[in-house]
């Protein structure tokens, strides 16, 4: 018989904001259908879209790298990628996809009202009428100066994500510890969950929250039922966050109301 996962169950986010958060990145990725390379009008037209808070435009490449029969194959794409004066937001736009990335996350509104845009400048140019892939991912970087040895994270994260090395067997000898977890989110979607720390030569190494939360398969490309759904993605990755720290953790971040 086979294994079938039932969608998670994650209660409704504290409506709060983290004074100290510990979001490094966050990246909301739409994939379409290939259009080639956007043409002088389109080109202009982006830009005149995206200029005012992107107004630092240029050329990219992508490097993708496929697995099948033959072996590894690397392909190489071109597109334009539009970042803010200080590089903490920026926009590439690809053949195939749009992605909106930053280091400088506020709250959902202010990613939404962006996305927003970013949508309405590629109907208005590009016009793709094709979802492939939407996806919504959230990097947390947990520092503490006061965890020396993984068996110290216990203090801080939930005993269901540090297991093993919180231990006394495996955390004295552990030098790295990571996980990838996926679950179903409902309605096709998947969230894949990776968390651990990694085996860096730092003092005070950080413990990954890595949340990344999407659907796949070709529908219409319908912006209301897209934005819908990155909302939906966002409100189960701030629960999952939540569910993951502790309530000493959750003070250290100093909350307070949105």
């Amino acid at each position: 018989m086979a294994f079938s996962p039932i969608p998670i169950a994650l209660p409704e986010p504290q409506p709060v904001r983290f004074e100290l958060s510990p979001l490094a990145l966050v990246v909301c990725q739409i994939r379409f259908e290939h259009l080639g390379l956007p043409g002088e009008e389109a080109l202009q037209g982006l830009r005149a879209a995206l200029g005012n808070r992107y107004p630092n435009m240029q050329p990219m490449q992508n490097v993708q790298i496929q697995i099948g029969p033959p072996g590894a194959q690397a392909t190489a794409g071109q597109g334009w990628r539009f970042a803010s004066l200080d590089d903490q937001w920026s926009v590439a736009v690809m053949p195939d996809s749009v992605a909106i990335e930053t280091r400088a996350y506020e709250d959902w509104e202010d990613l939404d009202a962006r996305l927003r845009e970013v949508l309405a400048a590629l109907a208005d140019t590009l016009a793709p009428k094709v979802e492939v892939r939407l996806g919504l991912r959230y990097v947390n970087e947990i520092r503490m100066d006061e965890v020396t040895e993984p068996a110290q994270w216990g203090k801080y994260l939930r005993a269901e994500l540090v297991g093993l090395t919180s231990g006394d067997l495996l955390a004295p000898a552990a030098a790295s510890a990571q996980q990838v977890v996926q679950v179903d989110a409902g309605e096709g979607a998947r969230l894949n969950i990776r968390h651990g720390f990694p085996g860096v030569e730092e003092e005070t190494p950080p413990y990954l929250l890595d949340f990344d939360c999407f659907r796949e398969g070709q529908r219409p490309l319908d912006v209301d039922a897209l934005l819908h759904e990155a909302d939906r993605f966002n409100t189960m990755i701030t629960s999952l966050f939540q569910w993951s720290i502790t309530s000493e953790l959750w003070e250290e971040l100093k909350p307070h109301d949105k």
